[in-house]
């Protein structure tokens, strides 16, 4: 089976958790010509009535320009996306992979459309992101 493993950034900002906090922003990235395949929003427990936005990719300067002018930056979060075909039980293997190579993840988005997975995979350190990448490229190919 194929699959593609890459690093990305993700990008994130405080939003206002209101009617348009989230439209306002990725307005401004659309018509920077951003093509955004992940986009994840939720309120903040710490701060009643903001809100944080999670956006990835940003693949030109221009992009990355509109998303700092609507108060987005560049997370640090080191995060590596999997794409490739879907089957039964593929994330718990994925992840199970990872736990028995002592990897822990930071956060986990999975969606499969037509067949195909694209999973997030969040690591707290670039280490164990390098980890992840060596753990997973041996698991996903075997």
């Amino acid at each position: 089976m194929s699959y593609e493993i890459s690093q990305v950034d993700i990008w994130a900002g405080t939003i206002e958790d209101r009617s348009g906090g989230a439209a306002r922003v990725l307005k401004c990235l659309s018509q920077a010509g951003a093509d955004l395949e992940f986009v994840i929003g939720r309120p903040t427990p710490d701060e009643p009535g903001k809100g944080i936005l999670y956006v990835s990719p940003l693949t030109s300067d221009g992009q990355r320009r509109a998303a700092e002018a609507a108060g987005l930056r560049r997370s640090g979060i080191h995060v590596l996306r999997v794409t490739g075909p879907d089957r039964p039980g593929l994330v718990a293997d994925t992840t199970l992979a990872l736990a028995e190579q002592g990897v822990n993840l930071g956060g986990l988005t999975s969606a499969v459309l037509a067949g195909q997975v694209v999973l997030y995979l969040r690591f707290n350190t670039r280490h164990a992101m390098q980890r992840g990448r060596e753990i997973l490229e041996r698991h996903l190919y075997e």
